[in-house]
């Protein structure tokens, strides 16, 4: 088995666990509630992250050969990763923000780059996904640079790469019981999420709690009261979409996806940390090698023997 599989693999673990014990736990520690258990929870996610980076890291270094530019993102994470310990202040620094820059516009390369990498049937279908990827950083760069700027609407932003992925996954050929039950799993999860939308609408008190949680979790900026509905619809043609991309063997799209999904709107909070900032470059990489590399005929057969 690909070394780079495998690699893929704890990337998609690291991420799932980061977002869920992490992202998505700092969001409800201000809520008024007690849990106890949360403290262990956030060990959970502190451990996703170091799987997360270091799983980032290994991957940048080992696929650097079919796209050079992950050979400078793994330097500058790994440079930004260890520095910080001997150098205090180092956020602070003229060098950190030269740096920080330097990222972005590698990041934005990287992207591109990434569109070039695709076959033309699928860029238009994807192309809202790349868009939400490259714009993750212009919030980002005006923050940095403190500047005011326009803005577009993120709710609307994350439904277009939504249903984008969820249309392109669903498209994919389905290839023996392995895809019928992968799309039968992925209509689940959306029906799964109707009975919450449902009870928000009438929920006024969930709305409010919502409206904290999501864009805490996310980084998506509401701007109006529609918005929190459209997010929960995106969520669950995200996940739907993620669960179908695992079931038919398309590890590097559900993963790109799921990177994309969880860190391109952290930019509107600044990033926080050096792998957050390239993470939507990463996203974009890996679902133009799920496209660059589909299951085969054989390989479905292989799986389904399994």
């Amino acid at each position: 088995m690909d070394i780079r599989r495998q690699v893929i693999f704890l990337l998609l673990l690291g991420s799932v666990l980061q977002f869920m014990f992490r992202q998505t736990l700092f969001a409800l520690l201000p809520l008024p509630m007690h849990a106890p258990f949360l403290s262990y929870l956030a060990v959970i996610g502190t451990f996703g992250l170091f799987l997360y980076l270091t799983s980032f890291l290994i991957y940048a270094f080992l696929s650097f050969r079919s796209e050079r530019l992950l050979l400078p993102v793994g330097v500058i994470l790994l440079f930004s990763t260890v520095v910080p310990v001997f150098w205090d202040g180092y956020n602070t620094t003229i060098v950190w923000f030269w740096l920080v820059i330097f990222s972005v516009i590698l990041s934005s390369a990287l992207i591109v780059s990434s569109l070039r990498i695709l076959r033309n049937v699928y860029l238009l279908s994807l192309l809202p996904i790349f868009a939400l990827s490259l714009y993750s950083y212009y919030p980002y760069v005006l923050l940095t640079l403190h500047v005011g700027g326009l803005s577009f609407p993120t709710a609307l932003l994350f439904l277009l790469a939504s249903v984008s992925f969820f249309t392109v996954v669903l498209s994919q050929k389905k290839i023996g019981k392995r895809g019928l039950i992968s799309d039968v799993l992925g209509f689940a999860v959306v029906l799964s999420f109707l009975p919450f939308i449902l009870e928000l609408i009438r929920n006024r008190f969930l709305q409010m709690i919502m409206d904290m949680v999501i864009p805490s979790t996310l980084g998506i900026v509401f701007v109006s009261p529609s918005d929190l509905l459209i997010t929960l619809v995106s969520l669950s043609l995200s996940v739907a979409g993620i669960v179908m991309a695992l079931g038919k063997g398309l590890q590097e799209l559900a993963t790109g996806y799921l990177v994309i999904m969880t860190t391109s709107f952290l930019g509107y909070t600044g990033f926080h940390l050096m792998v957050y900032l390239f993470s939507p470059a990463l996203g974009a990489f890996l679902l133009s090698q799920g496209f660059k590399t589909p299951i085969t005929v054989q390989q479905a057969n292989r799986a389904d023997s399994r």
